[in-house]
């Protein structure tokens, strides 16, 4: 009977669990993003498809795990609704790592994981508290809340970052350097996580 009795109470408690984290899943929706603009060859690869190039057109969508390319000729713009945009300029390799946004919370999450060459982004306004937009390359991650600012990874394998308005926060893998970078200044990190500031000319 005890038996019984245990086993219905685990059911229970598992019932309880997936409804719950059903809940969570409908409220985690993805984003996608517009393909604006585009110049030049440019291609999409799509999850699970590796291999597979389909050449990028006005209108057509983007996703989480997507990667976009742009070839030496190319150059594309990306629009999200939500009031964001990034440029990638030729040769240029760049990965969506997550694109989403939490009914619950009002938030949204952005992660970009640049392989190579430059990208420009742009905000048309700043994002909601608690909301994430980060673009990561090996040796640093730039996180903002709403700016402009540009990013670029160099033959050496170092990383430019370019921050023309509001405040862009880097933070460098190499001994966990931690910087805040006001508009108008520019970061040239190193591989070796060595970095120096100056003004944009």
């Amino acid at each position: 009977m005890r038996l019984i009795a245990l086993t219905g109470i685990l059911m229970l408690v598992l019932l309880v669990i997936v409804a719950t984290m059903s809940t969570k899943t409908i409220q985690v929706v993805g984003r996608v993003a517009v393909v604006k603009f585009v110049s030049g060859k440019a291609y999409v690869e799509r999850f699970g498809l590796k291999g597979r190039k389909t050449p990028l057109k006005k209108g057509m969508l983007v996703k989480t795990f997507d990667v976009v390319h742009t070839e030496e000729d190319g150059r594309i713009i990306l629009h999200w609704v939500d009031g964001f945009q990034i440029e990638l300029k030729p040769n240029t390799t760049l990965r969506i790592l997550r694109s989403s946004f939490d009914k619950g919370k009002k938030t949204t999450t952005s992660l970009f994981l640049l392989r190579s060459g430059e990208v420009l982004t742009r905000f048309e306004r700043k994002l909601t508290p608690g909301s994430t937009f980060e673009i990561r390359t090996p040796i640093v991650v730039a996180a903002v809340r709403g700016t402009e600012f540009g990013m670029r990874i160099d033959n050496d394998g170092s990383v430019v970052v370019k921050v023309y308005s509001g405040v862009v926060v880097l933070n460098i893998a190499s001994g966990g350097v931690r910087l805040e970078v006001e508009g108008g200044k520019m970061v040239h990190i190193n591989s070796n996580g060595t970095y120096s500031i100056s003004e944009i000319t």
